[in-house]
């Protein structure tokens, strides 16, 4: 048999072995309750033969790890420490149980589910009529008076609704949702560690309700359609006050201390970035930086990652640290700075105007000048304007590479 003929035939093989993977996989829809009356809907793919789950995020099929099965089944999302508890009634083909976040308080640290497979579901009434009037750029006012804005860039088609809600340090993640048959808009995010829902109607060129988030947060939201609206620039939020020095010294993941400055860093470029495993953002970032290190490092490009993260105990902080590097596949430096704290974090950087948001960067040149400062992070899913962010970050570092002596 020829080479090509064999290549032909692995090759069938191996799709035929895909295609049926994924027929092992059922649609089913969770349904989350915020509160007796806020209902969160999302998509899921369950495999009954060995209880794999996947959890849907816009184009994304995420595996959910299994870590403990008794009249339950336990799954964690990716990196995060919260959890799944499900039971499956295999008679009736449904499930029940709770999203856990054990890093809240215990009266708001978990959530009622339920879940059924897509069997017969109805479809949502076609609201097309509205498709054009939602399908805008959104100025967001949370509370009354108001407190925050953000930014929301939706489309519609056919009443189903997507897109992206940022605010002035980074985004809420996959947006998704959808007219009702009292067209009531319903606004919703999932990724594992944080969920909410916006319950909006509209009035004249305005969508007035409500706000919620986890199990107990609750804010009225005014949205106007404003095309000119724009949030503060990323650069302007965090600010060099004064010139003392950038130094620190701090233990690295895996035990070994590093400081800054040292020797290590002389003579390069280098990116410090303020994170916290529990963050999406970050996250999303981490993937950038990923693409950075492995673009750049051997021209004298280097990323110092410093994680504060939530747990109090030290060990506990390390192992979450150990835990996203070993994920991820980190290949560069990561120290651990403690407490997710951005009054900690802001102590440890006095020459800034403080810390407001994770993830922040700092880009550093050879001369060991902080040229850049960026507080947040929109992820993939806003577009253009993470876009154009990726052209900068990679623009400002080569130049700064081309200045090195």
């Amino acid at each position: 048999m020829s080479r090509s003929k064999i290549l032909l035939l692995l090759f069938i093989l191996f799709y035929k072995e895909h295609l049926n993977a994924q027929e092992d996989y059922q649609n089913w829809t969770a349904n989350f309750y915020l509160n007796d009356s806020i209902v969160v809907p999302f998509p899921l793919l369950f495999n009954e033969a060995d209880s794999n789950l996947l959890f849907k995020q816009g184009e994304q099929r995420i595996l959910l790890e299994k870590f403990e099965v008794n009249d339950s089944i336990t799954y964690q999302f990716n990196t995060y420490v919260t959890l799944l508890v499900v039971h499956y009634d295999k008679a009736s083909r449904r499930m029940n149980g709770y999203w856990i976040h054990p890093d809240k308080s215990t009266n708001i640290n978990r959530i009622k589910f339920e879940a059924q497979q897509n069997h017969n579901i109805k479809e949502t009434k076609n609201f097309t009529f509205l498709d054009q009037f939602i399908s805008h750029k959104w100025k967001i006012q949370f509370g009354n008076p108001v407190e925050r804005l953000a930014l929301g860039l939706l489309h519609a088609s056919k009443g189903k609704i997507n897109g992206s809600i940022l605010t002035e340090t980074g985004d809420f993640g996959y947006i998704f949702g959808s007219v009702d048959t009292a067209a009531t808009i319903h606004l919703n995010f999932f990724n594992g560690i944080s969920i909410g829902a916006f319950k909006l109607r509209i009035q004249e060129e305005k969508l007035i309700g409500d706000y919620y988030f986890g199990a107990g947060y609750h804010q009225k939201v005014i949205a106007i359609k404003d095309k000119s609206f724009e949030l503060p620039s990323p650069k302007s939020i965090t600010k060099l006050i004064n010139d003392k020095p950038l130094e620190f010294k701090k233990r690295e993941i895996f035990g070994k201390e590093i400081s800054y400055p040292s020797e290590n860093w002389q003579n390069k470029v280098l990116l410090i970035q303020l994170f916290g495993s529990w963050c999406p953002n970050c996250i999303d970032e981490t993937h950038f930086l990923k693409q950075l290190y492995k673009d750049f490092h051997e021209q004298g490009f280097e990323i110092i990652s410093i994680g504060y993260e939530y747990p109090r105990d030290t060990v506990l902080q390390l192992e979450r640290l150990k835990r996203y590097q070993k994920k991820f596949d980190i290949p560069y430096t990561i120290l651990l700075g403690g407490e997710a704290s951005k009054a900690l974090a802001s102590s440890h950087f006095p020459m800034l105007n403080g810390i407001h948001a994770f993830p922040t960067t700092l880009l550093i040149n050879g001369k060991g000048e902080i040229i850049e400062i960026h507080s947040g992070f929109n992820g993939p899913g806003t577009g253009l304007l993470y876009d154009n962010y990726v052209h900068h970050m990679r623009s400002k570092i080569a130049q700064a590479l081309k200045e090195l002596p």
